[in-house]
């Protein structure tokens, strides 16, 4: 249960008295971390301080341990730490945010900070930090007129011309030249004929999903006994400009060779594929396809192959991701330690797949 704080708690975690530790903990409601009274951290701002007797108390309300003190009765684990540095850099990006401040915030050392966050990310913390701000940028250039010296104010670049110059070195563009661009290509597509999707459903066996296809190859595998809304969203997130038609006809050849697959009777596919992703998703997707059947790969396994071994989260996005499971066999990347981890088709249909190809 969280109490209001007394003068004697707000006087030993003011001097980081360890004679109080066990007595209660203090949690900040602006960085979400709970500590004891003798954490070496900043002294907080007491407005923003609820006070609970004991750790899981804390932990039920939502806070995190901090990772100085060990109030959670163990270190917290690093991966957690980076996440926990990250949202606090995706919530504060707009400020004149510094490493100091952020591993203060974060109940850590700039410098541990640095080293931990880096080798989970493959990047600094400060270089995430410009690489959000960057996004946001691009975010306001695409839906705002705002200039490029309030858009530099608004994502906390204080200096128009240096946000010009991160801008360039990121995108080849300055801001202005890819407000242009992007307007030019959307006034495009506007006059452009709509592409359309066909779709129909795979019932076979107990397996149920749909199967989506342009003229040029299969774009979308559904996940297993899930509606055609998951192809109509997926469709309009990513093919804005399709159009949704329902061909059985059109969907058969995919089928046949699919169906053959789900009996046992085929280990590969000659099928057309129409993939759209970024440069890097493609890159995963291509990997992906080189995987034997029957065998399975760690992400890290991935991320070596396609030379970015750091890079083993984006790399799992990419494969979450991949529109089209089964012909891009996403479901033989597992983790390291050999257990089942998303799969956009469910654990189940995960599992069923990988069993399929022991038999």
């Amino acid at each position: 249960m969280d109490t209001k704080i007394t003068a004697e708690q707000r006087r030993a975690i003011i001097e980081n008295d360890k004679s109080y530790d066990g007595q209660f903990f203090y949690a900040v409601k602006t960085t979400k971390i709970f500590c004891r009274p003798s954490c070496k951290s900043r002294v907080p701002n007491f407005d923003n301080v609820t006070i609970f007797k004991k750790a899981e108390d804390a932990l039920q309300a939502g806070y995190r341990p901090c990772k100085r003190c060990k109030s959670g009765g163990s270190s917290l684990p690093d991966e957690e730490w980076v996440t926990q540095a990250e949202n606090y850099i995706r919530e504060n990006y707009a400020t004149s945010l510094t490493l100091n401040e952020l591993a203060e915030a974060c109940h850590g050392s700039p410098y541990h900070l640095h080293r931990v966050f880096k080798r989970w990310t493959g990047i600094t913390p400060l270089a995430y930090l410009q690489q959000i701000r960057l996004e946001k940028a691009k975010d306001c250039l695409i839906e705002t007129d705002l200039s490029v010296k309030e858009i530099a104010h608004l994502i906390g670049i204080t200096n128009p011309t240096r946000f010009t110059t991160l801008f360039k070195e990121k995108n080849q563009q300055t801001p202005r030249q890819f407000r242009k661009a992007y307007r030019e290509k959307v006034s495009a597509m506007k006059h452009n004929q709509e592409e359309t999707i066909y779709y129909g459903k795979l019932e076979h066996n107990g397996w149920s999903f749909y199967l989506a296809a342009t003229d040029n190859g299969l774009c979308y595998v559904g996940s297993q006994n899930k509606e055609i809304d998951e192809i109509e969203a997926w469709a309009d997130k990513k093919r804005a400009d399709s159009e949704l038609v329902h061909d059985e006809g059109k969907i058969n050849c995919y089928k046949e060779q699919l169906i053959s697959y789900l009996d046992g009777e085929r280990k590969e596919f000659d099928l057309a594929m129409d993939l759209k992703g970024t440069a890097f998703q493609e890159s995963v997707w291509e990997a992906l396809q080189h995987i034997p059947y029957g065998e399975t790969v760690s992400y890290m396994n991935i991320a070596e192959k396609i030379e970015k071994p750091k890079a083993v989260r984006a790399v799992g996005a990419a494969i979450g991701a991949n529109p089209v499971m089964i012909l891009v066999p996403c479901h033989r990347v597992i983790a390291k330690d050999g257990k089942l981890t998303g799969f956009r088709g469910g654990i189940p249909m995960k599992e069923s797949l990988l069993e399929l190809e022991r038999r």
